[in-house]
């Protein structure tokens, strides 16, 4: 269902960028949409022996890039929401490549909207671990089973100092304490 949904999704794409011989140049301001086929490798990341995965940037506008993702030639939307959804437009805020670990963020609409993406030493499938948040993620922490990324709290309105991201449970929790360094591989992301 998922395959359907983002062929229909990147098809409708496809066909908003046809325009007819006779019809004169598109002048309205461009979509999320309109800037796929133009999508561009910003980052090429090695997740293990034999994968490389890229970042895909789509300008759709001055600053502003739609992200997807490219594994074995395969395209796919940066985050998993996608095919329901339109595609997330804004301004590239992070992009990194952390021994086999691929970091990405984007700013928009006062927030930040990123994922890491490994494959799994185990189960040799791509892990997933996707976050919404006000501010850049300040680390990573990674062990054999699970991610987990540290983004520090803004503001008066929070208890916590943290808001720490797990893959394991595919949600964030407020913390007033980091991951265990002695259970995990910790990377600075700023």
């Amino acid at each position: 269902m998922k395959r359907l949904a983002l062929a229909a999704w990147l098809l409708h794409a496809l066909l908003a960028q046809a325009v007819p011989l006779d019809h004169p140049p598109d002048t309205r301001r461009p979509t999320p949409a309109d800037g796929l086929a133009a999508a561009r490798p910003v980052l090429s990341c090695k997740l293990a022996r034999h994968h490389k995965m890229d970042l895909l940037a789509a300008p759709v506008g001055p600053d502003t890039v739609v992200l997807s993702t490219r594994l074995r030639g395969k395209s796919q939307p940066a985050f998993s929401d996608a095919p329901s959804r339109p595609p997330v437009a804004g301004k590239l805020a992070l992009r990194l490549c952390l021994d086999g670990v691929l970091v990405y963020a984007l700013q928009h609409d006062g927030g930040i909207r990123g994922a890491v993406l490994r494959r799994h030493p185990d189960t040799h499938k791509v892990q997933r671990l996707e976050f919404s948040d006000t501010a850049l993620p300040y680390g990573l922490y990674v062990n054999g089973d699970e991610m987990r990324l540290v983004v520090p709290t803004t503001g008066a309105n929070h208890a916590s100092h943290y808001m720490i991201y797990s893959s394991r449970t595919g949600q964030g929790r407020p913390s007033n304490m980091l991951p265990s360094a002695s259970k995990f591989t910790f990377y600075a992301l700023q």
